[in-house]
């Protein structure tokens, strides 16, 4: 609701409620010489009443139009709290597999890359940032099945409650990357970073795929670590993408599926794979989609 509608109900409500009190009252006004001092003395308090309740009822008024302004700063407070205890969660339970910055490390002992958080950031859009906090909070309460993030939640046998998994998916979408290395634990392991893209075409490609965190969700046989199962397995992409979309070329719709994965979903996977549009030069971008259309071929 509009402030000045508010406001002016406001208003309304008080002018009813006083008529209200001094018809109650039997309040009206007449000449001194037409009642007597006991008459008086009883419109006296019925004025005073009415006069109160008005006061109380602007007062009221008056306190609730900076009712917006406290709630957004009491929720703001809340969220930087919920970001500082998830930055600490996660120099505590995630780097090693996610980085400092979240952009993935190689995951201790099992040689694939971590999924790439740095993409998982609030956008500002109410119903995206609220998919991507489900997202994450789900993800971080039961893991992935078939892949080495384990379930956390209390409730699938990890070890941490509804209010730490909220403050760790609050801090992945508002927190700051840059202050996590500074709370790991002294002496803590260092993570295993993946290098980052070199070389030209198919080499370019492959390390591009690789440091972007896509091995986190789509498994390349001929790339190690890229063993994901959330997306499609991309190893035949060659052959198959020509007839995913009637019409459009195998590198368009590779194209198309990079930059707005939204736009076509391969049967039996969700809408999960976040845009990376801006995340290459047009040069990068063309070396992965010309290496993804020759797969399988």
């Amino acid at each position: 609701m509009p402030l000045i509608v508010g406001v002016l109900v406001g208003v309304i409500l008080l002018l009813l409620l006083a008529f209200a009190v001094s018809y109650a009252a039997g309040w009206s006004p007449r000449a001194p010489a037409e009642t007597d001092l006991a008459a008086i003395g009883q419109e006296r308090k019925a004025q005073f009443i009415i006069a109160a309740v008005l006061g109380i009822g602007i007062v009221t008024l008056l306190y609730g139009l900076g009712e917006p302004e406290r709630q957004a700063k009491a929720f703001e407070r809340q969220r930087e709290t919920a970001v500082e205890r998830g930055a600490h969660a996660f120099a505590q339970y995630c780097y090693t597999c996610h980085g400092y910055t979240g952009t993935g490390a190689i995951v201790p002992g099992q040689g694939v890359l971590g999924a790439n958080l740095s993409i998982r950031r609030a956008t500002g859009d109410r119903d995206e940032d609220r998919k991507t906090y489900d997202l994450l909070t789900k993800t971080i309460a039961r893991g992935r099945p078939n892949t080495p993030m384990p379930a956390w939640g209390l409730r699938d046998g990890g070890s941490l409650n509804d209010e730490e998994i909220s403050e760790l998916a609050t801090f992945i979408m508002f927190g700051n990357w840059n202050e996590v290395q500074a709370l790991v634990a002294p002496g803590a392991p260092t993570p295993e970073m993946p290098e980052g893209p070199s070389g030209t075409g198919d080499v370019l490609a492959r390390s591009l795929f690789v440091s972007k965190g896509c091995v986190a969700c789509h498994t390349i046989q001929e790339i190690p670590t890229a063993r994901g199962n959330i997306g499609p397995n991309l190893s035949t992409l060659g052959r198959e993408a020509p007839n995913m979309k009637p019409g459009m070329s195998a590198q368009d719709y590779i194209r198309e599926s990079i930059l707005t994965p939204g736009a076509f979903l391969v049967p039996g996977f969700q809408n999960l794979m976040p845009s990376f549009q801006g995340q290459f030069t047009p040069e990068q971008l063309d070396a992965l989609v010309d290496y993804l259309s020759k797969l399988g071929t």
